[in-house]
């Protein structure tokens, strides 16, 4: 994807919204392949593939 995107001349999509923090996502990050994938394709967190961090 990330190849005809940038063929087409389209920019990287950023995250942008008031929910990110609570999703563990930054404002104006740009959103991966990896992340669309997860979101879009699979239904899951768009960082489902990141280790969660143990508790203390």
């Amino acid at each position: 994807m990330d190849p005809a995107r940038k063929e087409a001349g389209v920019p990287s999509g950023v995250w942008m919204g008031r929910a990110l923090p609570q999703l563990g996502l930054v404002a104006g990050a740009r959103i991966t392949e990896e992340q669309m994938k997860n979101l879009f394709g699979e239904g899951i967190h768009p960082d489902a593939d990141r280790p969660v961090r143990s508790w203390p």
